[in-house]
Order: C-alpha cells, then sequence, then structure tokens
C-alpha cells in the first residue's frame, strides 16, 4: 500500500507540470470547495448526532 501513495505523487508530479497553472490553480480550488462542503457537511450530521443521543438519554431520565 505504501507504493501507491508513491505511486501516485508520481502521477500528480506529471500531470501538474503539463498543465496550465490557471487551470491547476482552478482545480485546486474546486478541491478545496468540495473538501470545505464535507467538512460542514460532516459538522452539521454530528451535531445532530450529538443533539438527538442527548434527548434520547433526557427521555429515558423522565421515564424512570
Amino acid at each position: 500500500m505504501d507504493g501507491l501513495g508513491t505511486i501516485g505523487a508520481f502521477i500528480g508530479s506529471i500531470i501538474s507540470y503539463k498543465l496550465n497553472t490557471n487551470v491547476l490553480r482552478k482545480c485546486f480550488g474546486i478541491f478545496l470547495g468540495i473538501i470545505a462542503i464535507h467538512e460542514i457537511y460532516n459538522l452539521v450530521t454530528s451535531n445532530k448526532n450529538k443533539n438527538n443521543t442527548h434527548n434520547k438519554i433526557e427521555d429515558k431520565n423522565e421515564r424512570i
């Protein structure tokens, strides 16, 4: 598995060398946007899960 990272880095360096700088910047910007959306989604869904767990614990305590 360690060799795959090396191969990927090598292929990525060849692609980035051959691409126009402006195209590379746009692709990297799109990549960062996708990562940001993914992180925000994970943050929102993890907070919903925490709230649901907290509410379930309160409901069980009220029953007792």
